[in-house]
């Protein structure tokens, strides 16, 4: 499960985890988007910043792992110019 502006601090990460049953939980660096997932999955983080985050996403469900890319974009358009440069910058292109 994805979480973007959660309205809520990173100090309260683990508890909203353990209200909503997962095992375990990400966060990038500025504390707006936040991943939780159930043991299952194995979950890593390839590239943060402060408007996004990219995970590497692996399960016995899959044969592959897989990107997940979640993405909390400002709100001027010069910021989501940085948003657009930062990943074309921090693609993961040979991550998987």
């Amino acid at each position: 499960m994805v979480v973007v502006e959660p309205k809520s601090g990173l100090e309260n990460l683990t508890a909203i985890r353990l209200k909503l049953g997962m095992d375990y939980c990400l966060a990038n660096q500025g504390g707006s988007v936040w991943v939780f997932y159930r043991s299952l999955f194995n979950c890593q983080i390839i590239v943060e910043s402060a408007q996004y985050l990219i995970v590497q996403v692996q399960s016995q469900l899959f044969l592959e792992s897989s990107l997940l890319s979640c993405i909390h974009a400002k709100c001027t358009a010069q910021e989501r110019m940085v948003l657009w440069g930062d990943l074309l910058r921090d693609r993961p292109l040979s991550a998987l």
